[in-house]
């Protein structure tokens, strides 16, 4: 979903895939939330644009399953090696399925004799 971000600081909260999402915007910084009740969901942060459809490659944040805060948006421009500051106009996130699953690793001695060589 893509969502444009007002001038001035504002919330708002909409259903997406009957669930409802909050999203707060300050001028800098944006955070979003979805309930915590929602296990079998995961909201993520796509990106943001500018009015001229520039996409930030930096940003400062943090996230969990159930919420994100990003802010400080830079955009590296193709001439420079140096970033410009993005004021942000819109915002893309998802609602994606959060599967759980469980990993295991198998330990394997190493001959110590081939190591050190």
């Amino acid at each position: 979903m893509t969502v444009p971000l007002p001038a001035t600081s504002a919330t708002v909260t909409s259903n997406l895939v009957a669930v409802p999402v909050t999203i707060s915007w300050d001028g800098n910084w944006l955070q979003a939330q979805t309930p915590t009740n929602q296990t079998d969901l995961a909201l993520r942060f796509v990106c943001v644009r500018d009015n001229h459809g520039r996409q930030a490659n930096w940003s400062s944040g943090s996230w969990s399953r159930f919420s994100f805060s990003k802010g400080s948006f830079m955009t590296i421009r193709a001439d420079s090696s140096t970033g410009d500051n993005l004021n942000p106009s819109s915002l893309a996130f998802v609602m994606v399925p959060n599967l759980h699953g469980t990993s295991f690793a198998q330990p394997q001695l190493l001959n110590t004799q081939e190591y050190l060589k």
